[in-house]
């Protein structure tokens, strides 16, 4: 969770500065900005559980799970890290309008 929180705040700073030199407002940067830190650190935090959880349900399921796991573990943080972002973007973006 720190690592994500880090990573957030250094996102959440580049993404203002960005489009700032841009030329965009500052309000329409702040909401830009408020969805990458937050689906970031969201992303982050389900990587971690899916990494940690995977292994453990594929050794309940008597498969070797330093084989198995990979693949799965991959799908599922690419999925639901697309989820996550376009699910914050679009409910920003409705709560504005």
């Amino acid at each position: 969770m720190i690592n994500g929180l880090i990573i957030a705040i250094g996102l959440f700073v580049m993404v203002l500065v960005f489009n700032v030199i841009k030329g965009d407002s500052l309000s329409q940067g702040l909401n830009f900005a408020l969805v990458i830190a937050l689906s970031i650190q969201l992303a982050l935090i389900v990587a971690t559980l899916a990494g940690s959880l995977v292994p453990l349900l594929m050794n309940i399921l008597h498969v070797d799970p330093a084989t198995a796991s990979g693949p799965f573990i991959t799908t599922i943080n690419d999925i639901l890290s697309l989820l996550i972002y376009f699910g914050l973007a679009s409910a920003m973006i409705s709560g504005l309008s």
